[in-house]
């Protein structure tokens, strides 16, 4: 194998906050989640640090979390509490009408 693409073999091992989640990106992957720059994606790898902001933007892109709704995820057209329960786009869309019911 040639010494220089060893650099593209080389991948961050990223684990969400709740240690639930994990996933591997190359400098590539950083590039096109973070929007950052190559140098900025290879330091990212280097240090293997990131800013609060950019971890809560892999957390959301990549497994979905919700910053600060700890358990709660994001789902192809739908919301998962923290038990497992799913809510449609339907059930949160009908939230308002069950509040005026119950409040009618």
């Amino acid at each position: 194998m040639n010494p220089n693409n060893v650099v593209y073999l080389r991948k961050l091992h990223f684990h969400s906050r709740c240690g639930r989640y994990c996933a591997f990106l190359t400098h590539v992957d950083l590039m096109r989640l973070l929007s950052v720059s190559r140098p900025t994606a290879y330091r990212i790898m280097q240090n293997q640090r990131m800013s609060a902001v950019q971890r809560e933007i892999l957390e959301l892109k990549l497994f979905g979390l919700i910053p600060g709704w700890d358990g709660w995820r994001i789902g192809p057209n739908e919301l998962y509490d923290p038990t497992g329960y799913r809510y449609s786009i339907g059930d949160i869309m009908s939230l308002p009408l069950l509040k005026s019911i119950k409040l009618g």
